[in-house]
């Protein structure tokens, strides 16, 4: 799926991985981090993004989705 990084057991992934992941563009994931709606940290000139965050905001988006339908 791309490159993830472990740091004291969690897992990271580039802004391009979670984009595609999270099925938006990278744009929408600098915004999402601005927010802090997924928890990020700069690591050099890398953004990288917590696994878990993105599976937190894929489970809230399926309840919205779910909610409305």
């Amino acid at each position: 799926m791309g490159i993830l990084r472990s740091d004291a057991g969690r897992s990271w992934v580039p802004v391009s991985v979670a984009a595609m992941m999270l099925q938006v563009t990278r744009q929408r994931v600098y915004q999402l981090i601005d927010a802090g709606l997924v928890v990020a940290h700069k690591q050099n000139s890398t953004w990288l993004i917590s696994q878990g965050s993105i599976d937190a905001r894929i489970s809230h988006l399926a309840a919205e989705e779910k909610k409305y339908t």
